[in-house]
Formats: C-alpha cells, structure tokens, sequence
C-alpha cells in the first residue's frame, strides 16, 4: 500500500483503487490546471500504468478532460456537478453575500465562507472588494492549511476538546513542519479566542497577507463553517486587526447568526 493510505492498512472496508482515483483529481490546481501522464506520476507517487488507467477511466466519466494542443489532461466539467449540491444546501450563502460584500469594501481585501475538508480549510462563498487594490487570491473552491490560517484556526477554536484534539494529531503526523513552525501562534490564538471571539494570521501562511477568522456559532448540516477576512498585511498593524477588523467580523457574524 502507498504511503499515503498505510493509515488504512487492514481496513477492508477501504476502497484503495477509488481513492487512488480523487488523488489524481487533486493533483491538478489552478497553477498547474494541465498536466500529462507523467507529471500526474510524480504527483501522486503512482506507477504509469495506475495512473494511465485512473486517468483513462476518469476521462470517461467526464471527470477528466483533453488538451489537444499539450495532448495533456485538465479536470472536466463533471467535476463541478459534484460539489454543486453542498453549495445548493447551504442558503447561509445567498443570507451572508451582503454582509460579506460590505466588510469587504470596508476592508478592501475579500471575506470568505469555508469549512474544513482534512488538513484544508475550503471556500465556499468568497465576496471581494471592488477596490483596484483587492486580493485576488481567494475563490469558491479555494483551501488553505488549516493550521496557518485564521479561518482554520477559528474552526479549530470553535470544535470540542475531542475534535480538535483528532483534527490536530493528524496534523502532527502529516505535516510536523508545519505543525512545528505554527504551534505557538495556534496555541495562542486558541487561548485568546474565549475572550475576543477571532483568531489571526499575520504572514502565517502567505507572505503579505494578514487575516481574521470567526466560526459561526451554530453548525449547519453538521458542520462547523467559519468567515474570515483577508488583507494585504502592508495595509494594516497587528494592532489594528485586532482592535478593527477582528471585531467587525466578529460583528458580522453575530448579525448573521440572527438572521
């Protein structure tokens, strides 16, 4: 068995060939969105003919398509058909677009919705500033680390002692270096949350962008979403991210509860 699933060893209810199959999927990312049969090898750590066969069987299923001009692969449009229904089920999307959009031209960055999806925090709803100046770095679709984010970090905050504890176990066996370089920011954060309500990242994960994240207090279809707001790090003090920003979104989110 592959290093990535010898987690499963033994486990005879896990179906290998199929996970194998979403490991090709998520080689592909929006700055490498073409890739050829042997650059989805050094990715997934698969042999040729593994890869040759997931490759051909996803490309009849629509999940996979051609670029004829590289005779390479990029994901087909199947793929959005997938996560359509979560996004359907999830009206809190639609209610929190004004809210979103406003504490985004407030901040002249970008507010995101999001949930944890293993090691990653995914956007489900993104807003950005009409401001020339805006990030441009987040999208429905997008994930970040859950560990160097704010808005990992208020999920972190928000699970029970159980939950957080297994969430960051797995972190310390599949990314310590990660874990190593951001233990003491998360404790702190996780420490502070009880009196100001928000976790940040400042340059944590991303050079140049600092952050703020809150969960939403109640979970939604089980599961836990949370909010962030993202800035360029060069337009705001740590002093006023916490004393401004963090508050607003804080803001933001009670009003949001309420609805």
């Amino acid at each position: 068995m592959p290093p990535k699933y010898r987690e499963h060893a033994g486990d005879s209810q896990f179906a290998t060939t199929l996970a194998r199959g979403i490991q090709v999927l998520g080689c592909f990312s929006a700055e490498e969105p073409v890739l050829g049969v042997s650059e989805l090898m050094q990715r997934s750590g698969l042999p040729k003919a593994t890869v040759s066969r997931l490759a051909y069987t996803l490309l009849r299923l629509g999940l996979l398509d051609t670029d004829e001009s590289q005779r390479k692969y990029v994901l087909g449009a199947a793929v959005l058909s997938l996560g359509y229904p979560l996004l359907a089920s999830l009206p809190l999307r639609q209610i929190a677009r004004p809210m979103m959009q406003q504490l985004s031209d407030y901040s002249k960055g970008s507010v995101s919705m999001g949930t944890r999806a293993g090691l990653d925090m995914v956007y489900l709803e993104t807003s950005r500033s009409r401001s020339i100046v805006a990030l441009q770095t987040s999208d429905i679709g997008m994930s970040n680390p859950i560990l160097t984010t704010s808005i990992g970090r208020a999920y972190l905050a928000a699970c029970t002692p159980r939950q957080r504890e297994n969430v960051l176990n797995q972190a310390k066996i599949k990314s310590p270096e990660q874990w190593a370089s951001c233990e003491r920011a998360l404790a702190d954060n996780l420490r502070r949350f009880a009196t100001r309500g928000f976790c940040i990242s400042r340059e944590d994960n991303r050079q140049g962008v600092a952050a703020v994240g809150v969960p939403f207090p109640h979970p939604v279809r089980g599961q836990i979403l949370c909010f962030n707001c993202v800035v360029h790090s060069n337009t705001i003090g740590r002093t006023e991210l916490e004393s401004d920003l963090g508050p607003r979104l804080v803001e933001m989110v009670r009003r949001l509860s309420e609805k």
